[in-house]
């Protein structure tokens, strides 16, 4: 009887604990900050788990709006000395000049954006062609390849716009990418690319995203649509880095070699043999997906290590943090952060 009455309580425990876990969160999603949905969407793309934790977003909200006031303050800085007036691309990139590698990524967005530009106004389909191939530039890159040379003149336009030599950070994410939607149905294959395409400037609308912006008042001026598309891509950036440092930090530690995750895996992108690429890595290589969820905690130690702060935990603050660092201008490839 005893041991029955035992088994009861148990029983009775884990169902309060489940019904705790529920509520909250159900709360967290009464309460939900503007992006959270996005902010989700980004993080499940990059590797963490089809429905992310809302309480894993909701730090990812907060470090992000941190990391952003943190770009508005040094930006305004550093840019160009104006009372009043616009905040431009002229105060951005000077942030981006010694990192060669982000301000390809950022060109290469930007290339892009003026792509989905030509075909919206039906330009012919050989001036689509060159600007994919980077024979004739839009109006964006040349406005920020002008400024670039302006601010240094001995700046290499043909070095920064070749795209022969692979980023070793977007390759990852390609291959993450590829290891989630590998065994996708056609529903969660469709899902994954609508969620793919989130962004904090849908359709170029970037209202919501300017008033969520200047919501703390760190600049006096306002963005620019040039630069509000350049925050747009550091915000994305930012997002998208600490997911890499979280999934380096969990599967770093696995020695395994076939570890779905681990930096030593092949990259698909070097050798399309999928057939060759099951063979080698099996069942370890169908699965896939991540299982378990970033947590908060796994974001914190990433943040901590990033920053390089070591012996207390990540305050999320800028006002209050110790080291504020802005992720999204230095290099964050865990090749570097962790040797």
């Amino acid at each position: 009887m005893a041991d029955f009455n035992f088994k009861r309580q148990g029983v009775v425990d884990s169902f309060y604990k489940l019904e705790l876990e529920n509520r909250l969160q159900l709360v967290l999603k009464r309460y939900i900050p503007t992006f959270h949905g996005e902010i989700s969407c980004m993080m499940y793309t990059h590797g963490d788990v089809q429905e992310p934790l809302s309480e894993t977003v909701l730090l990812m909200g907060t470090v992000l709006r941190d990391q952003m006031n943190i770009l508005l303050k040094q930006a305004t800085e550093c840019g160009p000395k104006r009372k009043k007036g616009s905040f431009t691309h002229e105060n951005i990139l000077p942030l981006l000049l010694k990192n060669k590698r982000k301000l390809k990524r950022l060109l290469r967005y930007l290339t892009m954006g003026d792509v989905r530009e030509n075909v919206f106004k039906k330009k012919p389909i050989v001036a689509v062609a060159d600007l994919i191939d980077g024979v004739e530039h839009g109006k964006k890159v040349k406005t920020c390849l002008t400024c670039l040379q302006k601010m240094d003149p001995s700046f290499d336009i043909k070095e920064i716009m070749d795209n022969s030599v692979p980023d070793p950070v977007i390759a990852k994410r390609q291959q993450r990418r590829y290891l989630i939607t590998y065994h996708l149905n056609q529903e969660d294959y469709l899902d994954f690319s609508e969620k793919l395409q989130a962004s904090f400037c849908p359709k170029g609308d970037n209202e919501l995203f300017k008033k969520w912006l200047l919501l703390d008042n760190m600049t006096h001026l306002t963005p620019s649509n040039l630069a509000m598309e350049i925050i747009n891509f550091l915000a994305l950036e930012t997002v998208a880095e600490i997911v890499d440092l979280c999934l380096w930090l969990k599967y770093n530690r696995n020695t395994d070699e076939k570890n779905n995750f681990n930096i030593d895996y092949k990259d698909p992108s070097t050798n399309l043999d999928f057939n060759l690429l099951s063979q080698n890595f099996g069942d370890e290589f169908k699965e896939g997906v991540e299982k378990k969820p970033i947590t908060p905690d796994n974001i914190r130690e990433a943040l901590n290590i990033a920053s390089g702060i070591h012996g207390y935990r990540y305050n999320v603050h800028w006002k209050t943090a110790k080291k504020p660092k802005l992720l999204c201008v230095q290099d964050n490839d865990p090749n570097s952060l962790f040797a």
